[in-house]
């Protein structure tokens, strides 16, 4: 005579439940409730339900995800168009730092505010080299005249093009490769 033996765990608290034969339904050890077989088979069905939906939801976020990021790869991949580029120096000889100062005073007094609010103007003090760069472009440079006489280079990369092309050449992306 085949039997079959199933477990079940109370819906309410998680507990063991039995099967009482005086009532007929299944009770819950711990928290005595009581149900019926279909309650709790259906209560096992409606939870599977839920842990497939959203095991397929996540399979779903998942596969958008990649998606997104293979878009945006592409996107990253297609070449820039030239509306993007007017302007944008493409030889060495374009490159101008004229605009470059070490002198706070030739700074736009709202940038120059702005740099000031944020302790940028203070920092200077405890710093031997600084460069400030504001709406992408360097603005400001200015560093110890001892690292100076030294032959330190501090610079930014339009002028170490212009001017150290020697250094770049010999140095630029030699340790880690772009």
């Amino acid at each position: 005579m085949p039997s079959q033996i199933t477990n079940y765990q109370c819906p309410a608290c998680g507990g063991p439940l039995h099967f009482s034969p005086e009532t007929g339904k299944l009770v819950c050890d711990y928290c005595e409730s009581t149900y019926t077989t279909e309650e709790v088979e259906a209560f096992y069905r409606e939870k599977d339900e839920a842990a497939a939906a959203a095991m397929e939801a996540e399979a779903e976020k998942k596969e958008k995800e990649k998606e997104e990021a293979a878009a945006q790869a592409a996107a990253a991949a297609e070449e820039i168009p030239p509306e993007y580029t007017e302007g944008t120096p493409q030889t060495e000889e374009q490159w101008d730092t004229s605009h470059l100062t070490d002198d706070w005073g030739k700074i736009n007094l709202n940038t120059k505010k702005e740099l000031d609010s944020l302790g940028v103007i203070e920092s200077e003090k405890y710093l031997d080299v600084i460069g400030v760069q504001y709406q992408s472009e360097v603005i400001y440079h200015n560093m110890l005249k001892e690292l100076e006489e030294n032959n330190v280079i501090f610079t930014s990369i339009e002028d170490a093009f212009k001017n150290h092309r020697n250094l770049i050449d010999n140095y630029f992306s030699k340790i880690v490769k772009p």
